[in-house]
């Protein structure tokens, strides 16, 4: 199966990097869908959360990482509920705290028992 790495620049802050690893499911025809955005509006150096939403995977154990700058950044709380939806998918919430600083890139990476292979590298443009 090959991935996808989808980069967004915000406002020439930083960068978000969510990797999308796309994976097999007998439960679902469409792949996962994984989108990463700021909760509130982006200021330098005024503290904000980034939110890594993964939805329509299967089966329900997965594995969530954040980076900063190809670092592991630790959470505050890593723990994470994980839903499931009507098509016998499930989806999932993670959050980083963050300060964003000019240059910082900020990357959610995703582990699943059903991905050919795993990616945590995130690059500037």
């Amino acid at each position: 199966m090959a991935g996808q790495q989808i980069q967004w620049r915000l406002k020439n802050l930083y960068f978000v990097s969510l990797f999308f690893l796309q994976c097999c499911s007998t439960h679902a025809s469409d792949q996962p869908e994984m989108i990463v955005y700021p909760r509130d509006e982006l200021i330098e150096d005024e503290e904000n959360t980034l939110v890594c939403f993964i939805n329509k995977f299967y089966p329900p154990a997965l594995n969530i990482s954040w980076t900063k700058n190809n670092k592991e950044v630790a959470v505050e709380n890593p723990f994470f509920k994980i839903v499931s939806n009507s098509d016998g998918t499930f989806h999932v919430f993670s959050y980083l705290n963050f300060v964003p600083k000019q240059g910082d890139i900020y990357s959610c990476t995703v582990k699943h028992e059903n991905l050919r292979y795993e990616s945590n590298h995130a690059s500037k443009e």
